[in-house]
């Protein structure tokens, strides 16, 4: 059992662990782990939650961006995990430009969920991936992490202070509002406005509320009925992975029907100009 907390010297202690497989990619096979340690500048470490840059299009000695990522490899599998809702081992370094990053070596912390993914241009001018995780809930609060110093047996002395300093540390959740979901599902009478589809279960119909601009950071979008579509299931899903795009004309691509509206319900045109720019 691997708990969180726990500190490692190097890599090769990380790989020997089995938390982390392989020496140098950020993102070991089929996508089961991933290691911050600053290899990308596009990268946002808030603790609780992180916005992760994929893997390629990095220039091995300048570590710069010079070609657009491509939704393959390691990639490919954390967009799987995020549609299979399958949890991501994630690991910190001691190169992490970041407030939560270990003093020396690998500190492991915990279990988190890809929740989302998107394609945008980063700050080299070229096409990332970007993955937003949150950590599961039950584990042990970062701010006490980093006041650990256990080490794995067998990999060198313990990191960490031998007398560390408590402080008190908050996390923020998004709390989406139930009624603003509601209130446009029952506006379409639960059908779905890509494709029509009202599904009738013994309890009711059901729908699902789907955000046009994504909640939470990065993206910040509003919990407010004109960023939130009636969508079945199936539809949010393709939505939420970008099978499914919508343009600047509010028509579906790649079939290009357009979204069914209701009087009195419609989207703010700058949400839809974001969920352009990051679809891929």
């Amino acid at each position: 059992m691997i708990n969180s907390g726990q500190t490692y010297p190097d890599r090769a202690a990380l790989h020997a662990a089995e938390v982390h497989r392989g020496l140098m990619r950020g993102i070991a096979p089929r996508g089961e782990s991933i290691v911050l340690s600053g290899g990308y500048v596009d990268d946002e470490d808030d603790g609780d939650f992180i916005t992760y840059t994929g893997e390629g299009g990095r220039d091995s000695n300048t570590g710069r961006q010079i070609a657009d990522q491509v939704l393959e490899g390691g990639n490919k599998w954390l967009a799987h995990n995020c549609v299979e809702g399958i949890p991501v081992r994630v690991t910190r370094g001691h190169q992490l430009d970041s407030s939560y990053a270990p003093a020396r070596g690998y500190r492991y912390d915990g279990l988190y969920q890809v929740t989302s993914y998107w394609h945008e241009k980063g700050r080299d001018g070229f096409l990332v991936y970007r993955f937003r995780l949150e950590r599961l809930p039950g584990q042990s609060p970062i701010g006490e992490l980093r006041e650990q110093a256990s080490v794995s047996p067998g990999v060198g002395n313990a990191l960490g202070n031998r007398n560390p300093q408590r402080e008190l540390t908050t996390s923020s959740r998004i709390v989406r509002s139930s009624a603003v979901g509601n209130r446009v599902k029952q506006h379409y009478d639960h059908t779905c406005q890509v494709c029509g589809i009202r599904l009738l279960t013994p309890a009711g119909p059901y729908a699902e509320g789907c955000h046009v601009r994504p909640l939470g950071k990065p993206h910040n979008g509003p919990d407010t009925t004109d960023n939130v579509l009636c969508l079945c299931p199936n539809c949010h899903v393709l939505f939420d992975t970008h099978a499914i795009r919508v343009d600047g004309s509010l028509n579906i691509q790649p079939s290009n029907k357009p979204l069914v509206f209701r009087v009195g319900h419609s989207i703010h045109p700058d949400h839809v100009k974001y969920r352009i720019s990051i679809s891929a």
